[in-house]
This record gives structure tokens, C-alpha cells and sequence, in this order.
């Protein structure tokens, strides 16, 4: 019986060595490779700057070049790689993924030294074959290594404007893929190419699929788009029915910060109550950044909404009218200060102040000849008068005896004068 009880006390204390020396052969082995791997870092550095410091122009030929490029090929292998080209050796060399991370880090670096990039650009992109080649053999491997690969084709620029381009139909092969880092990657390298149609078919495959990217990824990289925004805004506009209402509103975003030319075309949309709700309220935003004067009406019928159309078209409709001076305007905004919804009244109340206020420095040579100085004095100058003045820049002011003003606060509708004495309050505050 005490040897039975040895002889686990010895299996037992074998084991737990073990595990110890797993555990140290494992801390041992992840130092080597973050130390290995720094050091193939800082060789395909070296690699770079050999082509930085001959311009990119045929780094093949040169003997420097061919040598780092060799360097990081391991010492058995180099001598059946010297009779190889080039693109042959960095295809050997990036098949693995661990060696395209450090070719990755390393080329991030170079890129982001305004002096190399002019260089690096043209000769990563001689290398598109390798990167074709290389596709074929990530994109069948999980999403995040798909993801990568479509950030580093981003990063370097590896795609054309083309549809027909091979990189550029992997980005559009990715972009329905069920990761979202996937799908922004890919859509974001399609911006960064800089082609329309290409951009226009990754929307329609999108809408296709039913996948719901985020809209406002879509519109910020709509935003980001490298090549022509205007031929981009035609090209989507000529595809219009092909997009889900959900892209259509992003799209809508996007030509509200970058293009005034549909101001007609999506009036009509706007009018048409069938069409989809999101949309038509991002119409209504288009109308406030882009002042339409046909709009006006509309807009002015959808503040004074009845509660059926949804408070959010008075509110939006109510701030968008600040575009709209005019007697009629007021009126409306006035109406809408005794609106049962908060949010419609706030805004309406903030946009008929806007539509009153006036910049400090056109009242001033009329209302205070006597006074001079920065727009700080004078609108404390203003502010001694009963005038009300905003605290930002440009500084505005509000006359207290303004018509549409007194009209409110002399009234007898208790909810139209107190949210407008808060956006009043707010306002000296901005």
C-alpha cells in the first residue's frame, strides 16, 4: 500500500513538472515570436526604404533591393529563392498571415512618412498580381483575416475605379459578408478607390441581400469617397429603385452635406406620403442645410401636421423653416409654439428666434453709432438696452420689441410663452 500511494505521489509530482515546463516553453516561445517578429518588421523596413531611396522605379533591377528582399527569406530556403522574380519571393514570403501582419505594420509605418509614401504607393501597386494571388487564398479563411485583407488592399491602394478590376471585385465579394468589420473594410476600400460604379453595385448588393449596414457608416464613407462626388451623386441617383428605403435615407445624408442639385427631385419624393418615413424626414433635413425656395410650402404644411403624420415631421419641418424668412414663416412658428408636443414647440420657438436674430455687427453702426470696439463690447453695449445677445460667434441679437416676439410673450398661451422665454434663456447662453 505505500508503494501504490508513492507511485501517484511521484505520477502526480511529474505531471505538475510538466505543466510547468509547458507553461515556460509556451512564455518562452510567444517572447521569441513577438522578438522575431519585430525583427521581420524592421526588415521589410529596411526593405522599404531601399525602394524610398530610389524613387519606386524599378526596384527589381537593383542589387540593394533584391538583397533585403532576401534577407527576409529564412537562411535554408534562400538559395532556391535567388532564381526567383520578385513577385514569386513576396508571394512565398506573405502567405502566411503572421508575415503579412509584419508586412502590414511595417508598410502602415512607411506610408504615414509623407516622404515615402509617393515612392511605396507606386511600387505596391506594381504588385498587384501578388495581392490578386493572395486573395484567393485569404478570402476562404474566417471574417476577421478577410477583414484584414480588405484593409491592407485599402491601405495601399491596391484596387482600380473599375468594376472589372480583380481587387475591386473582391471588395465587392466581401461587402455582403456577415461580419461588419468585414463589410466597413471592403466599403471602405471601394471608397478609397475612387470608383463610382463600384460604389453604386456594392450598395445594390447590399440592398439585394437585405443587409442592414449602418446607415451612418454608409453616409460618413459616402463622405470619405476619394474620387468625383458629383459623378457619384448622379450615378447613385441613376440607380435610386435599386436601393432599399434604408440605404436611400443614407444616401440622402450623404447629399444633403455634399450636393444641392436634387433640391427638385426630392421634393417630389417628399410629398409622396407613401414613400418611406425615415426617408422623407431625412428629406426634410436635406431642406434646412439646402434652402429650396419651392420647399417653403411644404415644409410649412408639415409643421402644421395633423397628429396622425407624426411629431417628428413638425419638429424637423419647424427647425428647417429657420432657412425661410418671411412673414408667412413666422406665422407658422408662432402657430406651432402651442403645439401639445415639446420637442415641435422647442423648435419652433429656436427657429423663430434665428429668424430673428441678426449679427452684432450690422446692428451696431445703426443702434450704437457712439460705440466702438470689439463685438464683446457692443454686445454688452445691446445687452444694457434690453436687447437679448448670444454669448458665440458670430454674436447675435434679438430686438425685445420684435412683432413675432411680443406677440408670444404678451399672449395669453401659457406653453407658447414659457418655451420661448427657455429657448430665450438658452440662447444668451450659446
Amino acid at each position: 500500500m505505500p508503494k501504490a500511494s508513492n507511485l501517484l505521489l511521484y505520477l502526480y509530482l511529474i505531471m505538475c513538472a510538466c505543466m510547468l515546463l509547458f507553461d515556460l516553453f509556451s512564455v518562452l516561445r510567444r517572447r521569441f515570436s513577438l522578438r522575431a517578429g519585430e525583427a521581420r518588421q524592421e526588415q521589410w523596413k529596411r526593405y522599404f526604404n531601399e525602394i524610398c531611396a530610389r524613387g519606386g522605379d524599378r526596384p527589381d533591377e537593383e542589387e540593394a533591393c533584391r538583397y533585403a528582399l532576401l534577407r527576409l527569406v529564412p537562411w535554408f530556403l534562400r538559395p532556391a529563392m535567388k532564381g526567383r522574380g520578385d513577385d514569386e519571393v513576396l508571394y512565398f514570403l506573405l502567405r502566411r498571415l503572421n508575415a503579412l501582419l509584419e508586412f502590414q505594420g511595417a508598410i502602415s509605418w512607411c506610408l504615414d512618412q509623407p516622404s515615402n509614401r509617393y515612392p511605396l504607393i507606386p511600387w505596391v501597386q506594381g504588385k498587384k498580381a501578388v495581392f490578386i494571388r493572395l486573395g484567393e487564398r485569404y478570402l476562404n479563411q474566417d471574417s476577421a483575416v478577410r477583414a484584414f485583407y480588405a484593409y491592407l488592399c485599402r491601405r495601399c491602394l491596391l484596387g482600380g475605379p473599375e468594376p472589372e478590376d480583380p481587387i475591386t471585385q473582391n471588395m465587392l465579394y466581401l461587402v455582403t459578408d456577415s461580419s461588419l468589420y468585414c463589410r466597413e473594410n471592403s466599403l471602405s476600400a471601394l471608397y478609397a478607390f475612387g470608383g463610382t460604379e463600384a460604389v453604386a453595385q456594392a450598395l445594390v448588393r447590399l440592398s439585394r441581400a437585405g443587409v442592414l449596414h449602418s446607415a451612418k457608416l454608409i453616409t460618413d464613407g459616402l463622405l470619405s469617397f476619394h474620387g468625383n462626388r458629383r459623378q457619384l451623386s448622379d450615378v447613385l441617383w441613376g440607380r435610386w429603385e435599386e436601393f432599399l428605403p434604408y440605404y436611400q435615407t443614407a444616401i440622402v445624408n450623404y447629399l444633403r452635406m455634399s450636393d444641392s442639385r436634387f433640391c427638385d427631385r426630392l421634393l417630389l419624393l417628399l410629398k409622396e406620403e407613401e414613400e418611406d418615413r425615415e426617408l422623407r424626414l431625412a428629406i426634410v433635413r436635406y431642406y434646412r442645410k439646402n434652402r429650396y425656395e419651392p420647399a417653403r410650402e411644404t415644409l410649412q404644411k408639415l409643421v402644421r401636421s395633423s397628429p396622425t403624420e407624426g411629431w417628428e415631421f413638425a419638429a424637423l419641418a419647424a427647425l428647417s423653416l429657420e432657412r425661410y424668412p418671411g412673414d408667412d414663416t413666422e406665422k407658422v412658428l408662432k402657430q406651432a409654439l402651442s403645439h401639445r408636443n415639446w420637442y415641435v414647440r422647442s423648435n419652433a420657438a429656436e427657429a423663430l428666434l434665428n429668424l430673428l436674430a441678426r449679427p452684432v455687427s450690422e446692428l451696431a453702426p445703426d443702434l450704437l453709432p457712439e460705440v466702438s470696439g470689439t463685438a464683446r463690447e457692443l454686445g454688452d453695449a445691446l445687452r444694457e438696452r434690453g436687447w437679448y445677445v448670444s454669448l458665440g460667434r458670430p454674436r447675435r441679437a434679438v430686438a425685445p420689441d420684435a412683432p413675432a416676439l411680443k406677440d408670444v410673450l404678451e399672449g395669453e398661451d401659457r406653453f407658447a410663452r414659457d418655451i420661448l422665454r427657455y429657448r430665450l434663456e438658452a440662447f444668451q447662453r450659446e
